[in-house]
C-alpha cells in the first residue's frame, strides 16, 4: 500500500537517520519519526513493519554510508597514507553522523544475507589497509581485528566527547595512526620470527 503523506521511502529513512544523529539510535522510536515528519505514527507501518525493521534498514543505510566514506578515503593510497585516510574517515562519520555510525557497527546479523553482504563493504576496505603492508592469511585476519577495533574504539569515545579533558584528541588521534602504522610495518616479522623473507 502506498503512503498517503507522499513521502517517499528513502526521505522518510533519512529523516530516521537524522534523529538518530540528534538524539541516538538507541531513543529512536516509530512514534519519534511519525512526530519528525509530520504524519500519525500507524501510517510508519506503509514504510516500516515495526522497530526491528527500522533499525534494520538505518544498518543499511549507515554501512552503505560508511562504505561510501571509506572508499572515498582509500582511493589512490597505500601503507601509511591509506590507514590514516580511512581511519580518518571512519573517525569522521562517528562525529558527523553518530547515530547512523551506531547502526552500522551493530549490523552483522546470522541469516541476514543482504545485510551481511553489505557489511562487508567497510571490512573489504580495512582488508585493503592490511594487505597493503604485506599481511595475509590469517595472520591478515588477526591484523584486521586490530586496526578496525582500534578505530573504530577511538572513533566511538571521541564521537561521545570521552576525550574533552587534557591533550587534544587530535594528536592522540595521530599516535594511534602511527602506533597501528609501526605494529603493521612490523607485523609479519613478528608473528613469524623464523621468517628469512
Amino acid at each position: 500500500m502506498s503512503p498517503r503523506t507522499g513521502i517517499g521511502k528513502p526521505a522518510v529513512l533519512e529523516a530516521a537517520a537524522k534523529l538518530a544523529d540528534e538524539i541516538g539510535l538507541e531513543n529512536v522510536s516509530i512514534a519519534a519519526i511519525a512526530k519528525q515528519i509530520g504524519v500519525k505514527a500507524p501510517s510508519m507501518y506503509n514504510y516500516f513493519d515495526g522497530l526491528d525493521s527500522l533499525r534494520r534498514e538505518l544498518s543499511l543505510l549507515g554501512l552503505s554510508v560508511l562504505t561510501e566514506r571509506l572508499t572515498e578515503a582509500s582511493i589512490g593510497k597505500s601503507e601509511f597514507d591509506l590507514l590514516h585516510s580511512v581511519a580518518q574517515a571512519q573517525k569522521d562519520m562517528a562525529i558527523d553522523r553518530p547515530g547512523l555510525y551506531a547502526a552500522s557497527v551493530a549490523a552483522n546479523t546470522p541469516g541476514d544475507d543482504e545485510l551481511n553482504a553489505q557489511w562487508q563493504g567497510p571490512v573489504r576496505i580495512f582488508r585493503a589497509v592490511i594487505q597493503s603492508y604485506g599481511i595475509e592469511g590469517e595472520e591478515g585476519e588477526h591484523a584486521m581485528r586490530v586496526l578496525r577495533t582500534s578505530v573504530h574504539g577511538f572513533a566511538l569515545v571521541n564521537s561521545i566527547g570521552g576525550f574533552r579533558l587534557g591533550a587534544d584528541p587530535d594528536q592522540t588521534f595521530e599516535r594511534l595512526v602511527s602506533s597501528l602504522h609501526r605494529s603493521l610495518s612490523e607485523w609479519n616479522q613478528i608473528s613469524n620470527p623464523n621468517s628469512t623473507g
